[in-house]
């Protein structure tokens, strides 16, 4: 997967998104990351980059560490009262998302607080489609599409074929806007 388009994608939704939704509002932006892992620092980078390749006004208002539930949504509720102009949090990795919702709904800022994620599972999906209307978005990795990528790889090397020694597999997408496939997940 590349860990860049992952925030990126990402990035570049928030963009359109924040258009249809914030028009002419700044987007006052708190990140929770995990950049100790250097996917996740490819992740932020393209992340930033799509706000800016697409001409979003936007200040990055907290960068903290937070990619475990309980402790991202302590990091992320620690962020909501330093700074309560923040209107969009976005984290690097599924358990840094679950916890800006975490914080998000314990702060009672369900419409005012907007979250957008990174990396996809069955408590994120749910939130999608959870009728709070707290999380807009996660970009994801394809796991099914890599295993069978990988299981039919060792399969023609079995059969003495060539492989392909490296491709990208592409990203999978879900919003709130498409929830047939947050379902379908």
């Amino acid at each position: 997967t590349d860990q860049s388009s992952l925030g990126y994608q990402t990035g570049e939704y928030l963009a359109g998104w924040a258009a249809r939704n914030l028009a002419g509002q700044e987007l006052v932006i708190g990140i929770l990351q995990c950049e100790r892992f250097d996917s996740c620092k490819r992740r932020g980078d393209g992340f930033r980059k799509a706000l800016s390749d697409k001409g979003v006004r936007w200040r990055e208002a907290a960068n903290q560490e937070g990619f475990m539930p309980d402790e991202g949504s302590a990091v992320a509720e620690s962020m909501l009262q330093a700074d309560p102009k923040i209107n969009i949090l976005w984290a690097e990795n599924e358990g840094g998302t679950a916890g800006e919702v975490i914080a998000v709904r314990s702060m009672n800022l369900q419409g005012k607080v907007h979250v957008f994620g990174t990396d996809i599972s069955p408590q994120l999906a749910e939130m999608l489609l959870h009728e709070e209307n707290i999380l807009q978005a996660v970009t994801g990795q394809s796991p099914y599409k890599m295993g069978f990528d990988a299981v039919h790889a060792a399969l023609q090397v079995e059969k003495g074929e060539k492989v392909v020694p490296y491709h990208i597999v592409e990203n999978a997408f879900y919003s709130r806007e498409q929830p047939e496939a947050a379902r379908k997940y």
